[in-house]
């Protein structure tokens, strides 16, 4: 992206702007944007390897080869100047960006509060407001950072999400009048307002999505901020390493200039694809573990929906496996869904997703035709059918009768079902050579709708078997109810899970919540869901979000005149130095000066006397103009530090 649109020409400091960019793009890992309103239409379709980045992105790299960035630099005085740079070597954990990441677009911040009586809350959140009037923050990040480490103890607990100053003030102030009530024990809004005197006492699941949650630019934002989101889809990157026209992250996330409509269409289809569906939603999930591990976030119990069940099994350290090892078994899993797909032993047919019906009462539809399968039990209003094009069609008239909402969904093959058996049985035979031990989280099954057995063969039969089996999620989730869970975190793109677990469990009392949000994204449900966490006395570690702010510099320099001293010639001398110089000949025409002309040019004694101090041959034009640019530069640099200085002290 070009630095110029950012910060304007830094005349012969060009080259350096883009040199710090490059380089603090290389080290954040993040490709920053060309700003501009509209592209051309000849760059944006162009059907080359190159394309302009207008937004801010996660640069995933995966493989072998290093992240590598092309400095060019075309300054004012001749500078022509090409440099490439590579990422440094060894950096096998990323740096924290979370200090870059608030900064790249307007973003939301957690704020939290907690006292030991509700008078002490109150009065908490009174001096923030009254802080917030005498001496606005400017910027909410350096508040909410000092809320969290300033924090005491106690059970009055309050989590505001907010954008800008005006949002919290008018949130503080709904919280002062509702908490003032005494008997009021919890107070939650849509808009991010988290309270709860008496939260739900129980055990914490993480609960792992399957295909059909994935979408274009899914956790994208986080992916800026956060490393440990980057690093699973660098990972997915690398599993192939080239060996794939297209990069897994080129269809998670897509160009934003230079694709047509039919190219995006594409890249959408094969994102629902067999096989980057499956990798791409794996690889989010874990991402998503990820962060909410280094947030502090502890499961007690881990569950996958459909193919969800790899994240939740790996996550949960059940086979023992390295990134290296997970890595090759992924690629083998792929190779021999590929060989039994080219054999044909894999038949396709369709797939209905059947809602505000319940499966007991559509029972008698599957049981009249064989060729109908229950692929998922997803909860109380929600089930998915699976069978032939024809069947599908009888079944969706029927139960479109009953007042039941059907869709017909993208994939076409029968997964969850007996037909999947050649595919259970290869990843059998796969799993015999992966080491299965019990792990410290107790990791359930929706093959069983139990806990996975405890012994190294049944283990194996388990994870084989949910290719096969159909998705118990409903009863799954009943079990761990009974179990003592009352806290559900979905971890991984989407929230259809959440929405499966609030059907189930209805009015009973629990919390479930999503790390994404497709419609508020997910670096802004990010914030929500730790609210909610901190709200329900949840054990959560906020200082990821404030790692990387550097400290405030108590003495602030003062303010520098920015005026730059500017030639003003007379129209004698600048026509004088326009000759001198070629500046009004076309660089088509542009030929040698004779040497009287020139040597008139520095000899001439009839002029008025110039503005500018040195002589007025061509070496004294030059001279002058460099002084100038080293006085520009000098004023640059004056103004660029008390600018800097003034954004540390705030």
């Amino acid at each position: 992206g070009s630095v110029k649109s950012m910060i304007g020409h830094c005349i012969p400091a060009a080259g350096a702007a883009s040199l710090i960019k490059v380089a603090l793009a290389l080290y954040h890992r993040v490709l920053p944007p060309t700003l501009c309103e509209e592209v051309r239409t000849d760059l944006a379709l162009g059907n080359g390897r190159l394309y302009l980045n207008t937004e801010t992105r996660p640069w995933i790299q995966g493989g072998r080869m290093p992240r590598c960035a092309a400095v060019n630099a075309f300054g004012f005085g001749g500078i022509n100047t090409h440099a490439i740079l590579e990422e440094a070597p060894g950096q096998n954990t990323g740096p924290l960006s979370a200090f870059l990441g608030r900064r790249w677009k307007p973003g939301s911040e957690l704020l939290v509060f907690v006292q030991p009586d509700r008078t002490a809350l109150i009065q908490q959140v009174e001096d923030v407001r009254e802080r917030l009037r005498n001496a606005p923050e400017g910027d909410l990040r350096r508040l909410a950072m000092a809320l969290w480490r300033q924090r005491g103890q106690g059970e009055e607990r309050l989590a505001v999400v907010a954008e800008d100053e005006r949002t919290l003030e008018a949130r503080l102030a709904a919280v002062v009048s509702k908490l003032a009530d005494p008997a009021r024990d919890r107070l939650q809004t849509r808009d991010g307002v988290y309270f709860n005197r008496r939260p739900v006492a129980g055990r914490l699941a993480m609960l792992f999505p399957g295909e059909n949650s994935q979408y274009p630019d899914m956790l994208r934002d986080l992916a800026i901020e956060f490393p440990q989101v980057r690093h699973w889809f660098d990972f997915l990157d690398g599993l192939y390493d080239g060996e794939r026209d297209l990069a897994p992250s080129q269809a998670i996330f897509p160009l934003p200039a230079g694709l047509s409509a039919e190219e995006r269409i594409e890249l959408q289809k094969q994102l629902r694809g067999m096989e980057l569906g499956s990798e791409s939603v794996f690889a989010a999930d874990r991402a998503l573990f990820a962060l909410l591990t280094a947030f502090g976030v502890r499961a007690d119990a881990l569950l996958g929906h459909s193919t969800g069940e790899n994240a939740a099994l790996t996550a949960s350290g059940v086979p023992r496996l390295d990134e290296a090892a997970l890595g090759a078994c992924i690629r083998r899993m792929n190779a021999l869904y590929r060989n039994l797909e080219m054999s044909g032993v894999i038949p396709d047919g369709e797939l209905l997703s059947v809602g505000a019906l319940s499966l007991e009462q559509a029972q008698d539809i599957l049981e009249a035709d064989p060729r109908l399968h229950l692929t998922m039990d997803n909860c109380t209003n929600q089930f998915i059918l699976f069978g032939p094009a024809e069947a599908i069609a009888a079944a969706h008239a029927t139960l479109k009768q009953r007042g039941a909402f059907c869709t017909e969904l993208a994939l076409d093959r029968g997964y969850h079902t007996h037909l999947m058996s050649p595919m259970a049985e290869a990843f059998r035979a796969l799993f015999a050579s992966v080491e299965f031990a019990p792990a410290g989280t107790v990791l359930y099954s929706c093959v069983t709708a139990k806990p996975f057995p405890s012994e190294m063969e049944e283990m194996r039969d388990t994870a084989a078997a949910q290719y096969m089996c159909p998705v118990r999620f409903r009863e799954s989730i009943e079990n761990l109810y009974r179990d003592g869970v009352r806290v559900f975190v979905e971890a991984g793109p989407e929230s259809h899970l959440t929405a499966f677990v609030r059907d189930i469990l209805r009015n009973r009392p629990h919390v479930a919540v999503s790390c994404d949000d497709r419609r508020r994204g997910a670096d802004h449900q990010l914030r929500h869901l730790l609210g909610q966490l901190f709200a329900q006395g949840i054990p959560v570690d906020l200082e990821p979000l404030y790692g990387g702010m550097p400290q405030p510099v108590t003495a602030l320099a003062p303010y520098l005149p920015t005026a730059i001293p500017v030639i003003q010639s007379t129209g004698p001398v600048a026509t004088q130095l326009r000759a001198c110089l070629h500046a009004s000949m076309p660089a088509s025409h542009a030929h040698p000066l004779p040497q009287e002309r020139i040597k008139a040019c520095e000899t001439t004694d009839d002029l008025a006397p110039p503005v500018i101090a040195k002589p007025l041959g061509r070496p004294g034009a030059l001279a002058g103009h460099f002084d100038l640019m080293q006085e520009f530069l000098r004023q640059q640099e004056r103004v660029m530090s008390v600018w800097l200085d003034r954004r540390r002290g705030r």
